[in-house]
Order: structure tokens, then C-alpha cells, then sequence
């Protein structure tokens, strides 16, 4: 299902739509990963969407960020739903190490440590959703 709501607001999207109601604009800017304009919706209005998102196939870039929003406005890190994003938000934070210590134990080649450094980045931003949802509660 997660699918074919994306689909249809892409759909929407293209024919022109204008999203109307904060439910509506939240689905939408989730999934242009549009968030620098989500505060200006009520929050009471979107938690349903932000908790529905989690499940469909986004970028974990984006998903992390709806954890995030999640837990800044009081949802338990321990809450069932944010479980798989915040295990997949650990494992970019150690993916990279794991990769540098494979090279050093001659695992890898250098195409592979070359794309973990690339990786720092995304290992940065998942270490910084981490910290954000631990500092929020």
C-alpha cells in the first residue's frame, strides 16, 4: 500500500494538485523530502502520516528525519514503529567502520575504501538522527 500512496501523490503532483489540509501537505513534502517546511503544520494533524511514512519505501535519509520529528514530539524511542529506522540508522553509523577495518585486515580492495570514505557523509547524518532522538527525551 505504502507504494501506491506515493505513486498517487506523484501522480497528483504532476496534473498539478494542491495539497490541501496539514495530513495532506505533510504526505506530499514527505515525499519530496521537503522537510524545512513541515513545522508550519500542526503536529496533531501529521503524526499519523509521519507514522505511516516510516513503512513506505523511502530513503532512510528521509525516514530518518520523520523518527527525528517523531521523537522531538514525544513518541518513545522505544515505540515498536521507530525500531527498524533506528537499526538501520546504527548500522550506517558502523558501516564504514567495518569496511576500514576489513582494508587494513586486506578484505577489501581500494575501490571499497574509496566508497567508505565517500560513506562519511551518510555515516555523519545517521550518527546525528541518532544523537538528535537520544538528546530529545
Amino acid at each position: 500500500m505504502q507504494v501506491y500512496v506515493r505513486l498517487y501523490v506523484k501522480g497528483l503532483d504532476r496534473i498539478g494538485w494542491e495539497p490541501k489540509g496539514d495530513a495532506e501537505k505533510a504526505a506530499n513534502r514527505i515525499n519530496k523530502g521537503e522537510f524545512n517546511k513541515m513545522s508550519e503544520l500542526n503536529y496533531q494533524a501529521i503524526e499519523e502520516i509521519l507514522i505511516m511514512s516510516l513503512y513506505w519505501n523511502l530513503d532512510w535519509k528521509i525516514r530518518g528525519q520523520i523518527a527525528l520529528m517523531l521523537v522531538r514530539h514525544n513518541m518513545s524511542r522505544s515505540d515498536p514503529s521507530l525500531q527498524p529506522i533506528i537499526q538501520e540508522l546504527e548500522y550506517w553509523v558502523t558501516l564504514p567502520d567495518k569496511k576500514v577495518r576489513d582494508f587494513l585486515l586486506g578484505e577489501l580492495d581500494m575501490f571499497a575504501v574509496e566508497k567508505t570514505i565517500s560513506n562519511e557523509r551518510e555515516r555523519a547524518l545517521a550518527s546525528a538522527y541518532l544523537r538528535g532522538m537520544r538528546l530529545c527525551k
